[in-house]
């Protein structure tokens, strides 16, 4: 019986050391190669769209403009976020975010960031198409005030293509997206679209990234505008 309870001990010694060692091993020699992988795969330069020019009547008046609307997320684990700042503030935030877009209750919202907060989500959607002025009184609401690194607020910019006189010489003034290039704004695409700009993002789920340090970050170049003959 004793040499059985030494053989086992040697086993599950041999087990511990080998188990042990191979940790050593892919911490020393394998992990920078696996670092490397996990960035490679993980980490990438994403394109920043440029501001697209307007196109203009001959009078002046605008035909065609690009309208910024932004796309707003909540960084539940921003490391300034202090627990009895969340917990005083959530409330209050809840009732701000049901007071300006009216599409949810204060409920929902609460729930929403208390769930976000609590899981430790780096990239809450809150709200998605938020206008300018919307987005200026999202800085003022509790804990959001703070800003992305204190109160993990997280925004990101967008575009949307309007023509302020609709349908009026539509046609003329025309688009330009991947499947077709019409009118003006597919003949001058190139003169209006400007050139991207590269900022440095991280995968944090399937076909989510989200934005690392600005350090990196290449400004895009606005486009040109346009100032046609159409009267």
């Amino acid at each position: 019986m004793l040499w059985r309870i030494y053989l086992c001990f040697f086993v599950l010694f041999a087990f511990a050391m080998a188990v042990l060692a191979k940790t050593l091993h892919v911490q020393g020699s394998e992990g920078e190669e696996l670092n490397a992988q996990f960035e490679k795969k993980n980490i990438a330069l994403k394109s920043i769209k440029a501001t697209r020019g307007n196109i203009y009547a001959q009078s002046g008046s605008l035909l065609s403009t690009s309208v910024p609307i932004y796309d707003i997320y909540f960084d539940a684990k921003a490391d300034g976020i202090k627990p009895s700042e969340f917990n005083k503030g959530v409330d209050k935030l809840a009732k701000q975010l049901t007071s300006l877009f009216k599409n949810n209750s204060k409920e929902y919202y609460k729930n929403l960031l208390t769930s976000a907060r609590n899981k430790g989500k780096r990239y809450q959607i809150i709200k998605r198409n938020v206008r300018y002025k919307e987005l200026q009184a999202l800085k003022t609401f509790e804990i959001f005030k703070l800003g992305k690194y204190k109160g993990g607020l997280i925004i990101e910019p967008k575009q949307r293509r309007e023509k302020p006189f609709k349908s009026l010489a539509a046609r003329t003034i025309g688009y330009a997206n991947q499947s077709a290039q019409v009118g003006l704004e597919g003949a001058y695409n190139d003169v209006l679209a400007g050139k991207e700009g590269k900022r440095l993002m991280k995968r944090i789920n399937k076909g989510v990234w989200m934005p690392l340090s600005d350090a990196n970050q290449i400004d895009p170049e606005e486009g040109l505008d346009i100032l046609s003959t159409i009267d």
